[in-house]
């Protein structure tokens, strides 16, 4: 279930990427088309998804009649979010103290 809902809010993101850029991007455009870039960008070609995200974002938004440049910076914009929750993510997982109690227990 959390999986759907990951998704869920990744194609809601960029919803709303789409309306702050001024893209005239629909919800169900975005329903049909963002899993699709999501898809593509885990194939193990690149780091992150970097680069095949944004050229496959480019081509699924053209579709929708977005424009490249728009299209191009809602795929970095979500791929700096992603960066930034990550590291949020990671940086929780440094500090917590279940970890420190693994250090002086090991398996």
């Amino acid at each position: 279930m959390s999986a759907i809902a990951i998704h869920l809010i990744t194609i809601a993101a960029c919803h709303v990427l789409a309306i702050g850029l001024d893209a005239q991007l629909s919800a169900l455009d975005a329903f049909v088309l963002i899993p699709l870039v999501i898809l593509s960008s885990t194939a193990p070609i690149s780091i992150g998804g970097w680069g095949v995200r944004e050229g496959t974002m480019i081509a699924a938004l053209g579709l929708a009649g977005i424009a490249s440049d728009k299209a191009l910076a809602i795929a970095v914009l979500l791929g700096l979010g992603g960066l930034l929750v990550g590291c949020f993510g990671g940086l929780i997982w440094l500090v917590a103290p279940e970890r420190a109690s693994d250090k002086l227990n090991p398996v």
